[in-house]
């Protein structure tokens, strides 16, 4: 079976977290076998608008 990938967020997912968000779902983009992305939610308890644009980005990006 085909596998995405994970990425687990921080419990801050703001612009501060924008270059590393980049540089960890450039590199798995680029491994990927299939178009499936699980972002882990379960450690934010912080996002802002930015943060939700870099999905959307990432979203776009696999599609």
């Amino acid at each position: 079976m085909k596998e995405g990938f994970r990425i687990k967020l921080p419990e801050r997912f703001d612009f501060g977290y924008h270059k590393v968000f980049y540089v960890h779902t450039a590199n798995a983009l680029k491994q990927m076998e299939s178009n499936e992305v699980i972002a882990d939610f379960a450690e934010v308890e912080y996002l802002d608008s930015s943060a939700l644009g870099m999905l959307v980005m990432l979203q776009k990006k696999v599609c």
